[in-house]
């Protein structure tokens, strides 16, 4: 699979290159064609744009498939998925540490107006007794 991944990236790269001197010696031969109404170019540049292009396309469209099904594919996709693993982990250990922090906050809470009630009522008996 190695192989056909390396023929198609090798075809979709020459199709890019083609696709962008094609462009250039298209434009050029507009241009010269707008100056001298006579000029005729040798090539159909513009069937040689449309050509390339598909090829590179057909040839994108057909590497994504078989580029996934090669070992680094297969390595890449795993390694994806492991990080999205460990980050939903991640992100639900934090909500549980959140979670649990709120709770120990509350029960701190309580544990202190408890105790200043206790004061309050200490104080006030002592008050009392003077």
């Amino acid at each position: 699979m190695s192989f056909l991944a390396d023929i198609l990236t090798i075809i979709c790269t020459f199709s890019y290159i083609v696709l962008m001197v094609s462009l250039v010696a298209w434009g050029i031969s507009a241009l010269r064609r707008k100056q001298n109404k006579a000029f005729e170019p040798k090539h159909s540049w513009k069937k040689i744009t449309l050509y390339s292009f598909l090829s590179m396309v057909i040839s994108a469209i057909l590497l994504v498939p078989v580029n996934n099904r090669t070992p680094d594919g297969k390595k890449e996709i795993a390694q994806e998925r492991k990080e999205k693993r460990e980050k939903s982990e991640r992100s639900l250990a934090e909500s549980k540490k959140k979670e649990s922090s709120k709770e120990s906050s509350k029960q701190a809470k309580k544990e202190l107006s408890t105790e200043q009630t206790k004061n309050r009522k200490k104080n006030f008996s002592e008050w009392q007794i003077l």
